[in-house]
């Protein structure tokens, strides 16, 4: 019990340090990150004994994310992290259990991730690779508790960086309870370059799930990645859109393929930027796009990075509001949203910026001070998939500049 409450205790800590924008360390709690294997996991040689790891107190729209980390019965050094989030606040935990898909029995172990309270439902569980390689998804199978609603229709999703893949989806109907269904992906090219998948419910599902459980990830290869992109950020400068970014870590990169898209979705190269030499990476890279001959509206860039051995990563997406042209505003999109809505706050002058979002029945469920340059700035926004169906209000205070939107959160 005393081992269990000081994990409780550090992931307590762990949660508030995430949840404040920080970085706390504990020592003992974090280990090395891992690449996943190639081939199968199924967890049997990570754990001493059943039981539970984690768990952990959490408010609304908070998730438990845990991965390789101390815990009571061994490490867990397979090469993933677990997430889990419920529809409102609940007791979460992780734990390894002796019930997995293979042969059953005390040495057949696998992941349960449970949300523990009485009425909390589980709405979502990630797996993703623990070091964000990318890895290319064969199967893995998912074991569900429904306490109501008779089967479960259920899909799984590829993300790559944190923004779900074009086409790497999948939906099995009909799932019962509390037996093991095989999730296979192999023959959907959509998942041969993910670094995280998810399951969640499909619109027609009405099952009410206590917790999932986890077990036998089958991956082709890890796919190492060419490089390790940081701080990739646009700002209008006169008459371009400045691209700028920074790699930590280049391996065998053939170059940066710059792309622009209209529509978030259809994306076409603009340009090239060719390697620095491996010994002066860090000094960053740029480019510059002529964006006062595009049409106003909302333009959306990105860069797509192949190494040498023909496999590449893409970068996150950075919008551009071309119709704003200097003059200050508010906009927020997509409008209405599923996860991550963008906000872009466009400023004569740099000014300190007051965003608070409150829900229709007008509870704050998110507040943030931020110092913001002249021009458009694109302030990083919570994630938005644990929180209810409707409306919120996105309010921004900065100076003289006074903004709502109205924003509407589907399923």
């Amino acid at each position: 019990m005393k081992t269990l409450s000081s994990l409780l205790l550090k992931q307590a800590l762990r949660t508030w340090a995430m949840a404040a924008g920080c970085c706390l360390l504990v020592p003992g709690l974090l280990q090395a990150a891992t690449t996943p294997a190639t081939g199968l996991t199924n967890f049997n040689d990570n754990f001493s004994a059943a039981g539970s790891l984690l768990g952990t107190t959490l408010g609304p729209g908070y998730s438990l994310n845990v991965g390789n980390s101390g815990n009571a019965t061994g490490i867990l050094a397979s090469g993933w992290d677990f997430s889990i989030s419920t529809f409102i606040t609940s007791l979460v935990s992780m734990s390894a259990t002796t019930a997995g898909a293979d042969n059953g029995g005390v040495s057949d172990y696998c992941i349960r991730l449970n949300s523990l309270l009485g009425g909390r439902y589980v709405q979502s569980v990630g797996v993703r690779s623990d070091d964000s390689s990318g890895f290319s998804l064969q199967y893995v199978y998912l074991r569900l508790n429904i306490v109501s609603g008779g089967t479960a229709d259920m899909i799984i999703t590829g993300y790559k960086k944190g923004l779900a893949v074009s086409g790497a989806t999948l939906t099995i109907t009909g799932i019962a309870g509390n037996v093991w269904t095989k999730m296979d992906v192999g023959s959907n090219a959509s998942f041969a370059n993910v670094d995280e998948f998810r399951f969640t419910q499909a619109a027609t599902s009405s099952a009410r799930i206590s917790y999932e459980m986890v077990d036998d990830i089958s991956i082709n290869n890890a796919i190492s990645l060419p490089l390790l992109l940081t701080d990739f950020q646009g700002s209008r400068q006169g008459e371009d859109f400045l691209l700028t970014w920074r790699t930590s870590m280049q391996e065998k990169l053939a170059g940066f393929e710059v792309q622009r898209s209209a529509d978030g979705h259809i994306f076409s190269r603009i340009g090239w930027v060719a390697p620095r030499d491996s010994a002066d990476f860090g000094q960053g890279y740029e480019f510059r796009d002529a964006v006062d001959a595009l049409s106003p509206g909302m333009y959306y860039y990105r860069l797509k990075m192949p190494d040498l051995d023909g496999h590449y990563t893409m970068s996150p997406v950075v919008p551009f509001a071309a119709s704003q042209s200097g003059q200050p505003g508010l906009r927020v999109y997509p409008n209405p949203f599923r996860e991550r809505p963008q906000v872009v706050i466009t400023l004569q002058q740099d000014a300190p910026v007051f965003i608070t979002v409150t829900d229709i029945r007008g509870l704050v469920v998110c507040r943030m001070s931020l110092a913001l340059k002249k021009g458009s700035n694109y302030p990083p926004m919570p994630d938005f998939t644990a929180w209810a169906k409707g409306r919120y209000c996105i309010r921004v205070s900065a100076g003289p500049l006074q903004k709502t939107v109205f924003a509407e959160k589907l399923e």
